[in-house]
């Protein structure tokens, strides 16, 4: 990655990928974020050229949208190891324990877990799509 453009790309398209997951996975989302709907996360990305954060918010119909409010947590991450969790080059948790991944705000323990959870089923449709 060369540069935050393609940071914003990368996010820009997990987003995209919502319908197919919430139509396949409609059943564990709904088990998994009932308590979460209205919480915000920032995500921040960085790389060599700097930072590109992007603040997200889980609303009814456990859609992820962006937001301009106030996040509870903030998740920051590099791009390679953001793309590494993506393609199953790392697991959340072993990125997590080595430092790869930061947790800051409120409960943030609390949602590591379910962000590890869900990049652990967003992995499979993503290297899905790319065997084709």
């Amino acid at each position: 990655m060369s540069s935050l453009d393609e940071i914003k790309e990368v996010i820009d398209g997990l987003l995209r990928l919502q319908d197919m997951i919430l139509k396949k996975e409609r059943p564990w989302i709904e088990q998994e974020a009932q308590e979460s709907i209205g919480n915000i996360a920032q995500i921040e990305v960085y790389n060599v050229f700097g930072s590109y954060k992007e603040r997200l918010k889980l609303v009814d119909g456990y859609r992820i949208v962006k937001t301009t409010e106030q996040p509870k947590h903030v998740i920051r991450i590099h791009i390679d190891t953001l793309i590494d969790l993506l393609t199953g080059e790392i697991d959340f948790h072993e990125a997590y324990a080595k430092g790869l991944v930061q947790f800051n705000g409120e409960n943030y323990h609390i949602h590591a877990i379910k962000w590890a959870k869900g990049f652990a089923r967003l992995r499979k449709y993503i290297v899905n799509m790319f065997r084709r």
